[in-house]
């Protein structure tokens, strides 16, 4: 009840920032309308603080009030009105998507937090964005401490670090799955830990998660 009361208060403040802004550049330059333009920029705004179903609703509300202030000085108002009701079905759209990124990423976070076996999720050029504490566990550090960290610099041990690092652009850049690959860390140089490097979309933007196997660990 709140959400939509913030919401209808928004669009209103929009509304009247609409017709204060295009009555005053009228007032300065003559009979001049800006009442469509602003309604595409306020429907823009619609898609980063409103939700789609504000913007549906919004849409009637901002193509009537750019109808009304410039039907009188305008030769073809219908068709810039329509333009107005077109920007906001795009802002609908627009907004409908990143509802859609929004709860995908949200799904993705549950997931990750529901994997048994470890995980770690780095940017494109390999720096530690989070990790499973099970996934510390295996460096033998603090979670917190390799947060920030360059995921090669403590899982590869030479000489297999470039080869790594060979992969993981593989995984980043082709945005292709590197399946069973042999990761080595330094302070555990005699055994080998079975990985997947799986690019994905997270919160953070493009990143490679590192999914160790349930059976990772060989001598």
């Amino acid at each position: 009840m709140k959400r939509s009361v913030r919401g209808l208060l928004l669009i209103v403040a929009l509304g009247l920032g609409v017709f204060a802004a295009d009555r005053s550049v009228a007032a300065w330059y003559g009979e001049q309308t800006l009442a469509p333009l602003l309604s595409v920029i306020c429907f823009a705004i619609l898609v980063f603080a409103g939700s789609p179903r504000l913007i549906l609703f919004a849409i009637p509300m901002f193509a009537a009030e750019s109808y009304l202030l410039i039907k009188a000085h305008s030769m073809y108002p219908h068709i810039r009105t329509l333009t107005v009701i077109l920007g906001g079905l795009l802002a609908w759209w627009a907004c409908s998507q990143k509802k859609c990124l929004e709860v995908r990423l949200a799904e993705l976070d549950l997931i990750l937090e529901k994997i048994q076996t470890p995980w770690i999720l780095c940017d494109r050029s390999g720096t530690i964005l989070r990790l499973s504490p099970s996934a510390a566990v295996l460096a033998m550090d603090r979670q917190v401490a390799l947060q920030g960290t360059s995921f090669f610099s403590k899982f590869s041990a030479s000489p297999s670090k470039g080869e790594l690092i060979q992969q993981f652009l593989k995984a980043a850049d082709g945005r292709v799955s590197v399946e069973n690959y042999s990761i080595c860390l330094p302070e555990r140089a005699s055994r080998t830990f079975l990985a997947s490097l799986v690019p994905i979309q997270t919160k953070e933007g493009a990143a490679i998660l590192v999914i160790f196997n349930s059976n990772a660990y060989n001598t």
